[in-house]
């Protein structure tokens, strides 16, 4: 891999070739992370030293290298393709353009941080095998140990709370229902009170385990309560996976994710969507999420404390 430079200043121009009269292709904001490439330094009459880099839609051109600092070689963070066919975009959303069209078991090196931006969760800046960069879903791609044999896996929101075989486990999860896994556990940070225990129980409703499985909800899926209560947490993700199996390839934000525990009607639906109304039992045992006080609870205001366990399980201290 080229090594990689950050932006460190406020703007900086990418232009089509070096000096600052050449035209300008972008301009990139502070903290960017561009890709060197492998072209010699070129230095101007005036003194002024040009870079040739990539940046992370794959569009090549110059800087001037009085912006840039070198980033220092971290872990070498990989991924595998672990589906038959994952598309590269020229950023990280599925509106984007398609590079390239990468394919199960290829590797991919990321570009910039060891695993999805806050800017843009979910997904990966990564460079392929034939050198374009560019970003592709997280759910789709698989750890790959580093030299040192060490696991260079996608960092994972609340994953230093919990074992890696738990973490192993949420994101083949997440890869099966095509969502960002820090929403899985997000969400069951949330459920269990940042316990991630599969014993945990509402004395009230009986709710049990990661996402609190309501009685018949565990019978549904041919187990109990009890059973459920008396797994190890990696053996009741497989439960979990059952009950969201029904939501794959919908869940496309943590508000998603949440809804299909909570009320599943939600799912796809936007964010002000109306759950409940003042004048409902729901509305009555939900009042406190109501937020704004105007009678209703929104998808967004019942996703609220989910959302900050998001934040928080993303804080260093709580990512693997």
């Amino acid at each position: 891999m080229a090594s990689q430079l950050r932006v460190s200043t406020s703007e900086l121009n990418l232009r089509a070739a070096p000096g600052t009269g050449a035209q300008v292709l972008a301009v990139l904001t502070e903290g960017s992370i561009l890709a060197a490439a492998s072209n010699a330094p070129v230095t101007l009459d005036d003194r002024s030293t040009w870079l040739n880099v990539t940046i992370s839609s794959g569009m090549s051109g110059w800087v001037h290298a009085g912006f840039v600092t070198v980033v220092e070689p971290a872990r070498r963070v990989t991924y595998r393709v672990a589906t038959d066919a994952l598309n590269l975009r020229a950023g990280p959303g599925v509106a984007f353009e398609i590079l390239e069209v990468t394919h199960d078991g290829e590797i991919l090196a990321a570009v910039g941080p060891a695993g999805p931006a806050d800017a843009a969760p979910g997904w990966l800046n990564v460079a392929t095998e034939s050198g374009k960069i560019g970003w592709v879903s997280a759910a789709f791609v698989s750890k790959v140990p580093t030299d040192d044999g060490s696991d260079s896996g996608t960092s994972l929101a609340w994953g230093a709370k919990v074992s890696p075989a738990f973490c192993d486990r949420v994101r083949e999860v997440a890869r099966h229902l095509a969502c960002d896994p820090d929403f899985l556990m997000a969400a069951i940070a949330f459920e269990t009170g940042r316990a991630f225990t599969a014993s945990v129980r509402n004395q009230w409703s009986g709710a049990t385990g990661l996402i609190q499985f309501m009685p018949a909800t565990a019978i549904s899926l041919g187990t109990t309560v009890d059973a459920l209560a008396a797994m190890t947490p990696v053996e009741q993700l497989t439960h979990v996976e059952r009950y969201l199996e029904p939501y794959s390839g919908r869940i496309r934000t943590i508000e998603d994710l949440y809804m299909a525990i909570l009320w599943p009607a939600a799912v796809g639906e936007p964010n002000d969507y109306a759950l409940f109304r003042r004048g409902t039992i729901q509305y009555t045992q939900n009042a406190g999420l109501d937020t704004n006080g105007d009678g209703i609870v929104t998808k967004q205001e019942a996703a609220r404390p989910v959302i900050d366990h998001l934040a928080e399980g993303r804080q260093s201290g709580n990512r693997e």
